[in-house]
């Protein structure tokens, strides 16, 4: 099932000072390998660590499905997870069904203050952060953040390289 960690569908999360390590799905295509929140309209991790996470679907360290406001900060750190799914594509050449390495997300406004994403891979896009808000009004808000040392993609059956955005990958405005 997805959330290695945790799975919740709470309309409100708050994660302070925890540890989410070294948790991951087991069956296909499965989201979440730290954490997934499946509701959550307003989500807030602060100085939090997901770390060493694998999703067999989207989100290896977090996958966050509802629109809405989610924020990381406070020295959070979200470093060394996977999100390795079979990938699927939406008809523009968006490989999003094994993206979000550290953080998938379809929140209409992201924040990242004061915390690092970091040496998490996604198979797809978005090695570090996926934001698939495709909107006009959606936001990304980067504050003090430091995104370093993420991958996106994987090769193919023809050994091309695929995925896009190693840092951050997003549909919204940055």
């Amino acid at each position: 099932k997805s959330g290695g960690g945790v799975y919740t569908k709470a309309l409100s999360v708050s994660v302070t000072d925890s540890i989410v390590e070294n948790c991951y799905t087991v069956a296909a295509n499965q989201n979440g390998g730290g954490l997934c929140l499946s509701n959550s309209t307003t989500t807030t991790l602060s100085g939090t660590i997901i770390q060493g996470c694998t999703a067999t679907g989207m989100g290896g360290g977090v996958y966050h499905a509802a629109k809405g406001t989610f924020t990381v900060s406070n020295g959070s750190d979200i470093s060394g997870n996977i999100a390795r799914g079979e990938g699927d594509q939406d008809g523009n050449g968006n490989d999003l069904h094994n993206s979000g390495g550290g953080i998938y997300t379809k929140a209409v406004t992201f924040k990242l203050k004061n915390s690092i994403v970091s040496d998490n891979q996604a198979y797809g896009n978005g090695g570090g952060i996926c934001q698939n808000y495709n909107q006009t009004n959606g936001m990304m808000e980067l504050d003090g953040a430091t995104v370093t040392g993420n991958i996106a993609g994987h090769m193919d059956e023809n050994n091309n390289g695929v995925g896009k955005g190693g840092g951050i990958f997003t549909l919204t405005n940055l």
